[in-house]
């Protein structure tokens, strides 16, 4: 309650840095009257198990933001401006991992402006979209945020990352469909699977947005708990054989 008191009082209306700047401050009040948790451990494992199902198996992952490129990729192909948009949505999700964890992640955002240019190509809103990614990666690395800082992150990204995951959405149909032999492709059968693991991360990124004052709170972090293991169940399914994963689906959200 003296959370929710608090942070009425935050203004609004301000730059993300005076606004983060702002909601610290409440926070800290908040804590001194006994109603502020810093408790993210759910946040954290939602965001890292989005990561795990938005990156490709072949991409090694690492400490870094920004995964390397995979070997496998053509240059100017379609599957390469595909890879991109997946390593702009885990770059992103591996900062909300380093803020749960109230480390300041690296400025890494460079790396996603230089790849930009393999999107536009195919899809000139994701080019936009990753490049929007790389400056808030940079953005708050430079403003050295934490997890006191985690609902301003969400706030400040979201727009971007929506966009990068309509882009992913978009060209991930499209690579699908272009691969496909006249046979029939595996690639087709796992596509409703597999869209509906991206649809599902950014509707968890957009009740992160919803949230972004009660990200700590239990209620929050019990529904996120269920998109984790959400997106685990998908994650079996886009990897099963395609038969299996005809007309998958997303479980009702828990509310």
């Amino acid at each position: 309650m003296a959370f929710v008191m608090v942070a009425s009082l935050v203004p609004t209306g301000k730059s993300a840095f005076v606004r983060g700047a702002s909601w610290a401050a409440a926070c800290l009040l908040a804590a001194l009257m006994g109603g502020c948790s810093s408790d993210y451990a759910a946040l954290r494992d939602w965001s890292q198990q989005a990561r795990e199902a938005v990156l490709p198996g072949d991409v090694p992952r690492g400490v870094q933001v920004v995964p390397p490129d995979a070997a496998r990729r053509q240059p100017g192909s379609r599957d390469d401006a595909v890879l991109v948009l997946q390593k702009a949505a885990s770059g992103w999700l591996a900062v909300l991992v380093a803020l749960a964890d109230d480390a300041t992640p690296q400025p890494d955002g460079g790396v996603l402006r230089g790849q930009a240019e393999r999107v536009a190509a195919f899809d000139t809103a994701g080019a936009a979209a990753v490049a929007g990614i790389g400056d808030a990666i940079d953005y708050v690395a430079a403003q050295g945020w934490s997890a006191g800082q985690l609902a301003y992150a969400v706030d400040f990204a979201d727009p971007h990352f929506q966009a990068v995951m309509a882009a992913l959405m978009r060209q991930t149909r499209a690579l699908a469909v272009a691969e496909a032999a006249p046979q029939g492709d595996p690639a087709i059968g796992r596509m409703p699977a597999r869209l509906a693991i991206l649809m599902r991360v950014a509707e968890g990124h957009a009740l992160l947005k919803q949230r972004e004052r009660l990200l700590a709170q239990g209620d929050t972090s019990r529904t996120l708990r269920a998109e984790a293991s959400e997106l685990r169940r998908l994650m079996i399914l886009a990897a099963a054989r395609p038969a299996a994963t005809g007309g998958a689906s997303a479980a009702p959200r828990v509310q």
